[in-house]
């Protein structure tokens, strides 16, 4: 750890880079990998600098968040390598000022634009001390939590969010990398590519004007249609919305699809590669969308729990004891129930999907089915399938980690009174 005087970081702006003291991280929000980088990163500290510019308000943090400061420092390390790999520096400031990459070079010697020329426009790594939701300026007001720290260069703006007074943003959407989208790349998750290539058919109709009708179904007002194609699974509502043209114009209509397929692509495609569509709808999908916090801590949750349709954060998808999970094999042999027999009477599992899972390189061991322990244990208790020792064992038992990444999937909050999207990053 970095043990150095912050004293130093009092000093003018053209001795800003120097050592400073220990950099204490808020656990809850800790990326193993971003851990390392401040521990052993160079570490350079600013004390002068203007003052935060204005930024319109797009959404404010829980003031009440934990958050820890080293004498009332914020850092932030940036890397100029994905996955926070070097070089890497933490980057300190006071809360609020408005720093550029500049005002750290050393400005004297053989290389003085070396931080600027290392980092500047060539960040794909960012993480916090304090755990605030916002990397670069992103809200009004600034705090001794973290909120609006400025640390950038010629774009003080949040790099994931694309605001339409601020152009510049283009450059760099999607292209920063931080502990949180780390955190997607452990869950399940579809290739960009991928998702890109189904984009636009699953968002719109075909151009073409429909020409056949619905049958039955077309002496009913649209609105009406609309009503009932909100109560369809979603599995059925996609079965639909193939039949022709103008059932593809009516299903492309809904409120809650569109919503859906344009911001939470993740969720309702992880949905159907995991077999659970056709007991969820995009009504329920939507709830989740436009729910801002965890359904079991209150955090921000950027994910959603694909068992049950709920949003949660990455912390209580490794820790909550809501979200334990069984593979149907361990089930079966624990309860001495066949394991279609199992899956008859809890009603679902989920089916896994290839991915890494894990934080280390080498991809965790992937079993066929996993349930959410919690549901399943309640439904077989309710059938009087699960005796007390059984119930016993079950609690007692230790689970796979990894399996725990196997069930969720990165699904950001969407907000109906502005339509922006938050990621979460932080």
């Amino acid at each position: 750890m970095k043990c150095t005087s912050t004293a130093f970081a009092l000093l003018a702006a053209a001795a800003a880079g120097v050592q400073a003291a220990n950099i204490q991280l808020v656990g809850k929000v800790m990326n193993s990998a971003a851990k390392e980088g401040f521990e052993n990163s160079r570490t350079l500290v600013y004390a002068g600098g203007k003052t935060k510019r204005d930024a319109p308000k797009v959404y404010e943090p829980d003031p009440n968040r934990d958050y820890t400061l080293e004498d009332g420092y914020i850092f932030v390390l940036q890397c100029s390598t994905a996955g926070f790999r070097p070089e890497c520096i933490s980057f300190g400031s006071e809360p609020g000022k408005c720093v550029s990459y500049f005002d750290f070079d050393p400005k004297k010697g053989d290389h003085p634009t070396s931080i600027s020329d290392a980092f500047n426009h060539n960040v794909t790594s960012i993480s916090t001390n304090t755990g605030g939701a916002c990397q670069f300026y992103h809200y009004t007001g600034c705090d001794e939590k973290g909120d609006d720290r400025g640390l950038t260069s010629s774009y003080n703006y949040n790099l994931n969010v694309s605001l339409p007074e601020d152009p510049r943003t283009v450059q760099y959407f999607k292209n920063v990398t931080s502990w949180r989208h780390d955190f997607d790349l452990v869950l399940i998750r579809s290739r960009p590519h991928h998702n890109q290539v189904v984009r636009e058919s699953i968002e719109s109709p075909f151009p073409a004007s429909p020409t056949a009708k619905l049958g039955t179904l077309g002496v009913l007002p649209n609105e009406l249609l609309g009503n009932i194609l909100g109560y369809l699974d979603i599995h059925s509502y996609f079965r639909f919305r193939l039949v022709n043209r103008r059932a593809r114009v009516l299903a492309s209509e809904l409120h809650e699809y569109k919503s859906v397929v344009k911001n939470g692509m993740e969720g309702f495609r992880g949905m159907l590669r995991a077999g659970l569509a056709t007991h969820y709808t995009f009504r329920d999908m939507y709830r989740a969308l436009k729910t801002e916090t965890c359904s079991f801590c209150k955090s921000f949750g950027g994910f959603l729990y694909l068992p049950t349709a709920a949003r949660c954060c990455f912390g209580c998808i490794e820790n909550a004891p809501e979200l334990r999970v069984i593979s149907m094999p361990a089930l079966s042999k624990l309860t001495n129930i066949s394991a279609k027999r199992v899956g008859l009477r809890v009603g679902y599992a989920l089916r896994t999907v290839p991915g890494l899972y894990s934080m280390e390189e080498r991809p965790g061991r992937r079993p066929a089915l996993l349930l959410a322990e919690r549901e399943a244990t309640w439904r077989l208790s309710e059938l009087g399938l699960l005796t007390p020792d059984v119930a016993h064992a079950l609690q007692a038992r230790s689970e796979q980690q990894n399996q725990r990444y196997m069930m969720s999937t990165a699904y950001p909050w969407y907000d109906p009174t502005t339509g922006q999207v938050e990621n979460g990053v932080s």
